[in-house]
């Protein structure tokens, strides 16, 4: 039996180029070994569903190229992805939170960095509502409290200790600056954004009456 048909193959293909990756970064990006994208692309094995999805995911393209023979098995394995990488950001987003708020109470405690007051209740005000939205979190932004954190590190460990006014006019003043707007914009975007059912974001599919079986 062969769920592959030419207009799958020719979209996988013509998507990957229109990337511009190799078939090598594209065995990378997806982990489907470069021999079976090989393979694939020249209709010599059928694609697995799994590769399908992998394949589908780093290409951006639309499940609606699934036969609808195959959806159900489909929609299970997209389901635990999705679900395992979500589990995955949910874990890293309590670290890189927790993290956060030690260094927040560092700087208050130490005192090696002279703020306002008022701006650090905003950090940690932020910092708050950023861990009760966590569910609508990613990777992206994970990345960014990251490194907000690491900015405001680097000054707590660099044994600055001068008053608030030099601090203000010091090289430190503007990172710490941004380092603040970066998690005010995280923030903001997760207040703002919306949890998007897993059914919800699966298209139709179109392809039903066009794979028989082999």
């Amino acid at each position: 039996m062969s769920y592959l048909n030419d207009k799958i193959l020719r979209s996988l293909k013509r998507a990957r180029k229109a990337k511009g990756l190799s078939q090598r970064e594209l065995s990378a990006k997806s982990g489907v070994p470069q021999s079976h994208i090989s393979k694939i692309e020249n209709g010599a094995v059928d694609l697995r569903v799994s590769s399908l999805v992998a394949l589908a995911r780093t290409l951006d393209l639309e499940l609606e190229l699934v036969p609808r023979k195959i959806v159900p098995a489909v929609q299970s394995i997209v389901r635990k992805t999705i679900n395992t990488d979500l589990m995955n950001t949910q874990k890293r987003a309590k670290e890189v939170i927790n993290n956060y708020r030690e260094t927040i109470n560092a700087i208050s405690n130490v005192g090696k960095i002279n703020l306002p007051q008022n701006e650090l209740d905003k950090l940690n005000r932020n910092i708050n509502e950023i861990s009760n939205l966590m569910p609508r979190i990613n990777s992206a932004q994970l990345e960014a409290i990251s490194s907000s954190r690491k900015v405001i590190e680097e000054v707590l460990n660099s044994g600055y200790t001068k008053e608030i006014k030099k601090v203000l006019n010091s090289g430190y003043a503007e990172e710490i600056k941004k380092a603040f707007e970066k998690i005010d914009s995280v923030r903001n975007t997760l207040a703002h954004s919306k949890l998007e059912s897993i059914t919800k974001s699966l298209p139709a599919y179109s392809l039903d009456n066009e794979v028989d079986d082999e």
